[in-house]
């Protein structure tokens, strides 16, 4: 075995920051850490060209990779990040909408339709309330997967209907003017803050709650990816990085227990922390395949029923040898 330098692109936050200070270092590796303010230009910039040993990555793009045979890359079970998403469905706040049921037929803005925070929001609307993708229009402000040299191009499904946004207007605005009648976002919007926009389900971390009780689902939106020519030539470097953001993780958490006030600047940190614990367990972001099997394989279940995948992948053809 022998040491490699590695250009890692990711987004710099809570979970990656100790890789990145070299607070918790590689054993075989030298990680050249690229943080990267723009992470949609990352996964751009990995689908198209490979520009990078390994990087973050969108799931849903992720599985599209994986059901085309392209790009050549092969994730690792490390989740940077990871989001309910009851919480990011907004609707017209002159509307009538007050469930799920009301947007039969609504005018539903997306920034973009193939993004992994609507894969899981459209995903638990059709499971959970009935509400299917071809109930409503989709707005969306970037037509990914849709240019002839996309090497993820995508069709959208029969009966689904996906139109583009009017230039110079942003999804918000729309909203906020009631020319859409709901987003799914994967922020809050700017409207929110102003008025007129508000959420389908006010109470949604109570919602969120009740569904991860049910269902044990804590959504997954990226990954780690490392091309496949950095693994065939070094397959260890897939457990050396596996193990690396599990020591990142660990090290973060075991230290936001002690002094999270410092890192966290939120009132009552210590208070909500005590409170996840106890409602999800005390590793409740978890890593690794076998822990997160049932929503990896709630995630291949959405991506095929919308189109984005071919068959249902297995999910144990989806991560890299040695990291099961």
């Amino acid at each position: 075995m022998t040491t490699e330098s590695l250009s890692f692109a990711c987004d710099l936050n809570l979970l990656t920051w100790p890789v990145y200070d070299g607070v918790v270092e590689p054993n075989e590796i030298e990680l050249n850490f690229l943080a990267m303010d723009d992470i949609v230009a990352v996964f751009n910039r990995m689908i198209r060209n490979q520009e990078f040993d390994c990087s973050e990555m969108s799931m849903s793009s992720y599985l599209m990779a994986c059901d085309r045979g392209e790009p050549a890359f092969t994730a690792i079970p490390v989740f940077p990040s990871r989001v309910f998403r009851h919480g990011f469905i907004f609707v017209d706040g002159d509307s009538d909408i007050s469930e799920p049921a009301d947007l039969v037929g609504a005018d539903v803005g997306v920034p973009s339709y193939t993004m992994t925070a609507a894969l899981w929001a459209r995903g638990i609307l059709q499971h959970e309330y009935d509400l299917h993708p071809g109930d409503v229009t989709w707005h969306q402000a970037s037509p990914q997967g849709t240019a002839d040299d996309d090497p993820l191009a995508f069709d959208y499904p029969e009966g689904v209907t996906v139109e583009q946004k009017p230039d110079g207007m942003t999804l918000s605005g729309l909203l906020a003017d009631g020319r859409l009648d709901a987003l799914v976002s994967p922020k809050i919007p700017e409207a929110y803050d102003t008025g007129g926009v508000r959420r389908l389900f006010p109470d949604y971390r109570a919602v969120e709650a009740d569904y991860y009780e049910r269902t044990g689902h804590f959504p997954i939106m990226h990954t780690i990816v490392v091309r496949d020519d950095v693994l065939a030539a070094d397959p260890w470097i897939a457990t050396e990085l596996t193990d690396l953001f599990q020591r990142a993780k660990d090290y973060v958490f075991e230290e936001l227990r002690e002094t999270g006030q410092r890192r966290v600047s939120i009132p009552w940190i210590y208070h909500h922390l005590e409170a996840v614990r106890a409602r999800m367990g005390g590793d409740f972001w978890t890593y690794g395949v076998e822990e997160n099997e049932e929503t990896l394989d709630r995630m291949t279940q959405f991506a095929h029923e919308q189109g984005f995948t071919s068959e249902q992948l297995a999910v144990e053809d989806l991560f890299a040898s040695g990291t099961y």
